[in-house]
Order: structure tokens, then C-alpha cells, then sequence
């Protein structure tokens, strides 16, 4: 109840119903500048709502966008290309967020080297692919996303994750303006 609360608040602060328009004689902010604001909010509000789930997830470096950390082992069925209920209930409350923003853009990489132990290239191309529909099918359209697997050496997430990463256990969701 409270995650679908704080997407709907965000939902309407993006979509400008909370903003304050600035009195006669003031200057409006840039068009350009409005946007970049908001992606900055929208951004910091997925950081945050991460946290809040023990996700881990770091704000762009320059840009306004956000990067999350998903470890495989915590966020799919055993074996499966299956989110498990509570990463599917994030993952849509960010698409709800998301669903606001035409010019968001979603890189979803899953990364491992062969032979890794414990890596299976199969199974971490089907979760990255699940990832991409479950985006689509939760209002994210299949022509904002971008989905692929890259060897260790590309990981750009966590440092704390890099041995996992070396082994497809982690994936990284990559949010930013188009």
C-alpha cells in the first residue's frame, strides 16, 4: 500500500500537478532545465525507493539517470527466469514512475565471464530477457529498452558486486533520458 502510494505521488510530481507556478514578474525556469530537474527527481525517487527494499542502485555519474544492482540469486525463482513477488512489485511500482516519462530509456546487462563458476550463460540471457518483457508488459515499451549480456570487465555497478558479476549473478538496469 505505501510502495503504490509513493509511485502514484511521484507519478503526479513528474507530472508537473505538484509544481508551483512562479508569481508575475518572476523568471520561469527553462524548458531545458525543467526537464533535466525532473529527471533528476525522477531518478533520485528510484535511488531512494531502492534503498528502501535493499536494493542496490547509485545515481548516474553526470547525468540524470539511475542504475540498479540486481543480484540473480535474490531476484529470481531458483533456476529461473521468474522474478520472484517482491522484485516484481518494485519493478512495477518503477514502471508506474517510469510510464510518465516518453523519453526514458532501459539498459538491462547481465554480465559474466566463461568459465566462471556457478555461470550459466543460458540462464542469465533468460533473465535479462525476462526483464525486458516484464518492462513491456508493465507500460515500458519494447522500443525504449535494450537488453544484452557483457563480459565482467564492462560491469559498472557496485564494486562489492564484481565477483559476481564475473560469475552472471548480477544484472544492472540502467534508467536515463533519451
Amino acid at each position: 500500500m505505501i510502495s503504490s502510494l509513493l509511485a502514484l505521488c511521484l507519478v503526479l510530481l513528474l507530472g508537473g500537478f505538484s509544481s508551483l507556478q512562479p508569481a508575475d514578474g518572476e523568471n520561469k525556469p527553462e524548458p531545458a532545465t525543467s526537464r533535466v530537474r525532473a529527471w533528476q527527481e525522477l531518478a533520485e525517487g528510484i535511488v531512494k525507493r531502492a534503498s528502501e527494499v535493499r536494493i542496490m542502485a547509485e545515481l548516474g555519474d553526470g547525468e540524470p539517470s539511475a542504475r540498479l544492482a540486481i543480484e540473480t540469486q535474490t531476484a529470481f525463482e531458483n533456476n529461473m527466469d521468474r522474478l520472484k513477488p517482491d522484485y516484481a512489485r518494485f519493478l512495477a511500482d518503477i514502471t508506474l514512475i517510469l510510464q510518465v516519462k516518453p523519453d526514458v530509456h532501459v539498459t538491462i546487462t547481465g554480465f559474466g565471464n566463461n568459465p566462471a563458476t556457478n555461470y550459466n550463460p543460458v540462464l542469465l540471457g533468460k533473465r535479462v530477457r525476462a526483464l525486458q518483457v516484464f518492462f513491456a508488459e508493465n507500460g515500458i515499451s519494447i522500443t525504449q529498452t535494450k537488453a544484452g549480456v557483457k563480459e565482467a570487465d564492462a560491469y559498472e555497478g557496485p564494486n562489492v558486486l564484481l565477483g559476481k558479476a564475473a560469475s552472471g549473478q548480477v544484472i544492472t538496469v540502467h534508467f536515463a533520458q533519451t
